[in-house]
């Protein structure tokens, strides 16, 4: 089982989460974090197959680069860092599922475009629907960090699947060490609005 927790309270956000990775049908627990920093004011934690997370994150992490180098002074937002994340999760459904559903028939996604109009219709949309439906493993992330609006620095909490903000979890700052009793080498950090800095607790 793996736990993720975001909550924001008192201009700060804070992640916790333990230390078990999956990969396929193998579960192990090592020394390093599964929160993970992709701006001076935005972080990502998982749950799922680590192997498949790790290929998506590298993508965004490339993509959130991009633009901070592009525009140093433009402060991105955890909503568009988690439509991100839906995109380039896509992406890596279709780049397995290519070899598998579209080799048979010696297509690639390039030629599939480029061919779309000369394929049969049933198979054309046979095709689409599987690439798009094709099974990969699952990954779940909570995206969260400190958004600028109208000047003001907001601790928000993104949800990778609707592209939105959403409600945090109630989680009174107090419980934190009954959480840490509980759970071995768990990860906690804090996002504090205004400083744009992020502060390990364990």
């Amino acid at each position: 089982m793996t736990i993720c927790i975001a909550t924001r309270t008192l201009g700060m956000v804070i992640l916790i989460s333990d230390r078990m990775i999956t990969t396929g049908d193998v579960e192990f627990e090592p020394n390093a974090p599964k929160i993970h920093q992709l701006t001076s004011s935005i972080s990502i934690m998982y749950s799922g197959d680590a192997h498949l997370f790790a290929e998506v994150h590298q993508d965004l992490r490339k993509e959130v680069q991009r633009r901070i180098d592009e525009n140093p002074d433009e402060w991105l937002q955890v909503r568009d860092v988690a439509g991100l994340w839906s995109r380039f999760y896509t992406e890596a459904r279709m780049r397995h599922a290519e070899p598998n559903v579209l080799g048979p028939y010696g297509l690639t996604r390039k030629t599939l475009v480029e061919k779309w109009a000369t394929l049969d219709a049933d198979l054309a949309e046979k095709l689409m629907s599987k690439m798009l439906s094709y099974p990969i493993p699952s990954v779940e992330v909570i995206i969260a960090g400190v958004d600028l609006r109208h000047g003001y620095a907001l601790p928000t909490i993104g949800n990778a699947w609707m592209k939105t903000p959403c409600a945090p979890i109630s989680f009174p700052l107090f419980l934190l060490a009954q959480v840490r009793a509980m759970l071995r080498r768990i990860s906690c950090w804090l996002i504090i609005a205004g400083t744009r800095r992020m502060v390990t607790l364990c």
